[in-house]
């Protein structure tokens, strides 16, 4: 039932908002107005180093002045695989002109700012996207569908209430990414030069030598499979999608039903590698299998690096020597590296054993408590999200 003196309405009552042009590429230019792209809304924020597209200001004015972002302005990303993500343009963004897929919104008359970008970034806008959304491989969705989404809009005083507290989880969810960010720096800056040498732990002064990966451990190549082979349950298949900040995520998985050989199975302490994916950015990013993984393997756009280092040689896969590396020696065509590639990658490595081990005791600390940060954002995230679907619907009411 809908409380006392809601109303239910449409998106188009509640605010304005503008689809971006379609610019070609032949358009683009090396200086002029930043373009924004679906790749540059990250994390509630506009993050213009992402791209490096402009048109000229003769093109803007001749055609697309209109299209022209203003500060304050909600972003929504209308198309790709994170249609709905969401970001605030500030005035540092600007000028900036939009671009197709991305929509942006401005309040209309009696709705609050910060309730209508609250609902558009909450499940109840899109679960009903998910709906409406046409397009297969490449989901999108415009105007015509968005004049078709509900709002449940409160009095004033109330909607002013509802996005203060829900504004209130955004500033402990952003504090605690801010300090991630911040621990993510200490640690990078400490592993690449205590990885590379430069620096050393107290105790310790035997020489170091440079050694291949090769001499270090072996790789153990993926599983080809077909689609008469995947099954409701059986063997997990490890992919690229299962790889998620060095650890091995199981929300996305595939099973098949196959006998495979003993080597090719997952074991606790493998590093499995991304060597294979339509997106360069991609190759190269690896995960530890933890002892407790159901019974596994990977699959044919993944590798294993099998070794007895594997706790140290992880570290040296988080460092920029490493991703150089996987940079150099990407295909000019296919975004892939091969393993005979991988074993040919040349690392500094400590001569005594212990330095290994201490090393590698320190460098998990740091993961470890990296880790934990990001467990407690999650379960921030996903405490309001439970919150906004109370709120929003009125389920739960607020004390004026």
């Amino acid at each position: 039932m809908m409380p006392k003196g809601w109303l239910r309405t449409k998106l188009p009552e509640v605010a304005w908002y503008q689809e971006g042009p379609g610019l070609r590429k032949w358009q683009f230019v090396d200086s002029g107005v930043k373009v924004l792209n679906i790749t540059n809304i990250v994390d509630g924020k506009i993050r213009l180093d992402k791209t490096s597209r402009y048109i000229s200001e003769a093109e803007l004015n001749k055609k697309y002045k209109h299209f022209l972002i203003d500060a304050g302005d909600i972003v929504v990303a209308s198309s790709g695989n994170s249609y709905c993500k969401h970001g605030v343009v500030r005035q540092c963004d600007l000028p900036l002109v939009m671009n197709t897929s991305v929509i942006r919104f401005k309040p209309l008359k009696g709705v609050c700012y910060n309730f209508l970008n609250q609902f558009l970034k909450s499940r109840l806008f899109k679960d009903q996207i998910d709906v409406l959304i046409t397009g297969g491989a490449q989901p999108n969705f415009g105007p015509s569908h968005l004049e078709r989404i509900d709002v449940l809009l409160p009095p004033m005083a109330e909607q002013e209430k509802i996005a203060k507290i829900l504004s209130t989880w955004d500033e402990a969810i952003e504090c605690i990414s801010k300090l991630i960010e911040s621990k993510d720096k200490c640690k990078a800056n400490f592993a690449l030069k205590i990885l590379s040498g430069e620096n050393r732990l107290n105790g310790y002064s035997q020489s170091w030598t440079k050694k291949k990966l090769k001499e270090l451990g072996g790789c153990v190549r993926g599983l080809t499979y077909s689609p008469k082979n995947i099954a409701d349950d059986g063997l997990l298949v490890l992919r690229s999608s299962n790889v998620l900040n060095g650890q091995i995520d199981l929300q996305d998985n595939v099973y098949v039903d196959l006998n495979v050989q003993d080597q090719f199975l997952s074991k606790p302490g493998d590093i499995l590698i991304c060597v294979r994916n339509g997106s360069r950015n991609l190759i190269g990013k690896t995960a530890l299998i933890p002892d407790n993984l159901p019974r596994a393997t990977h699959g044919a756009f993944m590798t294993i690096f099998r070794t007895k280092y594997s706790s140290y040689v992880f570290q040296l896969f988080q460092t920029e020597m490493y991703h150089g590396q996987v940079a150099k020696n990407l295909g000019a065509t296919i975004n892939s590296i091969n393993n005979s590639d991988l074993l040919e990658f040349v690392f500094p490595f400590p001569s005594d054993e212990k330095e290994i081990r201490d090393i590698s005791f320190i460098l998990e600390c740091f993961d470890r408590e990296i880790s934990i940060l990001r467990y407690i954002r999650f379960s921030y995230q996903s405490q309001k999200q439970g919150l906004m679907q109370q709120l929003l619907t009125g389920k739960r009411r607020v004390k004026l």
